[in-house]
């Protein structure tokens, strides 16, 4: 929490008192919050703080800020001194005969002995029998299987790790491409099995070259994001690949691995200084496409310098192109959106022209990974291809965001059914998901009306991170 944003002032007009922020947090935790629940969280907190502060109509606005990491902001701080028990207790109640206690206290003893004989035996069942890590991670999203069968495998002496994009085949929810970063670009044809029941099989890699075979300078290429291009609903046998060096959008042919065309442009405020203030090795992690191909998205993992938070949540830039698939993408237009607190972009998912997935994550020490994906309107959002910096832009600039599920809240099962990375991290399902695929709506069967979704989770090739697949169905 702090008193204002970093390029904005902090009042302190009294030499001999608190300053304005101070005083109005002192004046919360002594006074709490009326109507508010019994514990508060830093993020309410920090709220009434600014209602405080703006009661008192400074000289200029000053509006406190908080950076929420995991949901940090939520959990219990400080008792509501408002809303405290009464002071007097309610009388006790009557004292039962002294036969009636007797039997109470017989009654008492059976039952704490058979509590104590009975609980190492249902931890040993649970133990024996754990629940499946399968069900319902809330009321629009299910998840069906998980498989770490991938994790520190090779396929032809190449090692399969830093998955950082997935797609499914056109027409086929059996089969994907996943691609990974930092290691000369390398994309992975991979069969699923059932998503129900995932079995990945990989086969040998496609390496990513320029258009005339050779390997890209010094042999590196940050592969981010990826679209298979289909047209008129037939596989073109490319894909339009992101990568953070450059940064670049490049197509590719799927049998050769050859870059096919020009680079796509990049806006100038998207690239890296002198251009641009895109972050180094924070620019271009996701792309997606239009269910018709018209329109081509890409969006930034973190804000340029100058656009900076909003109370916490990252605000983004997504850049929308225009064109048709195995073509010319050009420009056409960029969209403001405030992630999940904390949050970066991880990936996009196009569910028509106007709706996305944003596959949003992060990462804190002691924590662990916080992962969340959330539906996205850009319908009514403003284009802000022109605006300098998106600070402080009034709230119907944005795209709209509405959570769809937190990963954290999906089953994790019995103990010892889902291999663990973070020790101290709420469910063990979670890792650095960093891709997702979106199918199309199922016309039958127990989840009708609903979509298959694929993530992957890059290890970043480290030993103590997990190469994961998981399989979810949604309703949009």
């Amino acid at each position: 929490m702090a008193s204002s944003p970093r390029d904005r002032p902090s009042h302190a007009p009294y030499p001999d008192r608190c300053t304005v922020f101070t005083g109005a947090l002192v004046d919360v935790l002594d006074g709490g919050v009326e109507g508010g629940p019994g514990m508060l969280g830093l993020h309410a907190v920090c709220e009434a703080v600014a209602q405080r502060i703006a009661a008192l109509k400074p000289a200029a606005p000053q509006t406190p800020q908080d950076e929420d990491h995991n949901g940090v902001g939520g959990l219990d701080f400080v008792r509501n001194r408002a809303v405290l028990p009464a002071l007097f207790p309610e009388a006790p109640p009557p004292v039962p005969p002294r036969h009636r206690v007797r039997w109470s206290l017989a009654a008492g003893a059976a039952g704490l002995a058979l509590g104590l004989l009975a609980q190492p035996g249902l931890t040993w069942w649970r133990d024996a029998h754990p629940g499946a890590a399968a069900g319902m991670c809330g009321s629009h999203a299910e998840l069906l299987d998980h498989s770490d069968a991938l994790n520190k495998k090779q396929v032809d002496n190449e090692p399969i790790g830093g998955l950082s994009a997935i797609a499914f085949l056109p027409g086929d929810q059996t089969r994907a491409l996943t691609v990974a970063d930092n290691d000369s670009g390398r994309v992975f044809p991979l069969r699923l099995g059932s998503l129900t029941d995932l079995d990945p099989r990989p086969s040998t890699a496609i390496a990513l070259r320029r258009a005339d075979g050779s390997p890209f300078p010094d042999s590196w290429y940050d592969a981010e994001s990826m679209v298979v291009e289909q047209a008129a609903g037939k596989a073109l046998g490319t894909m339009l690949i992101g990568s953070e060096t450059g940064p670049a959008i490049r197509r590719f042919d799927t049998a050769t691995g050859r870059q096919v065309g020009p680079d796509l442009t990049i806006p100038d405020n998207l690239s890296y200084p002198p251009k641009g203030s895109a972050q180094q090795g924070r620019s271009i992690e996701s792309l997606t496409v239009s269910p018709d191909g018209r329109y081509l998205y890409a969006g930034w993992e973190a804000p340029l310098a100058q656009d900076g938070d909003n109370r916490g949540a990252n605000v983004l830039r997504i850049q929308r192109y225009q064109g048709s698939p195995g073509g010319a993408y050009v420009p056409a237009g960029q969209y403001a959106y405030r992630s999940g607190d904390g949050l970066n972009l991880a990936d996009l998912v196009a569910v028509d022209d106007d709706h996305l997935l944003a596959l949003e994550r992060q990462y804190v020490g002691g924590l662990g990974n916080a992962i969340q994906v959330a539906e996205l309107s850009l319908a009514g959002a403003r284009d802000v291809s022109r605006m300098t910096s998106l600070y402080n832009l009034p709230a119907n600039t944005y795209v709209q965001r509405a959570l769809l599920f937190d990963l954290a809240d999906c089953p994790a099962g019995g103990r010892g059914r889902v291999a663990r990375s973070e020790p101290d991290q709420r469910n063990p399902l979670l890792d650095n998901v960093e891709g997702m695929a979106l199918g199309p709506v199922w016309r039958d069967g127990p989840r009708k009306g609903w979509r298959p979704l694929l993530m992957v989770s890059d290890d970043n090739n480290s030993a103590n991170q997990i190469t994961r697949l998981y399989s979810l169905a949604v309703r949009l």
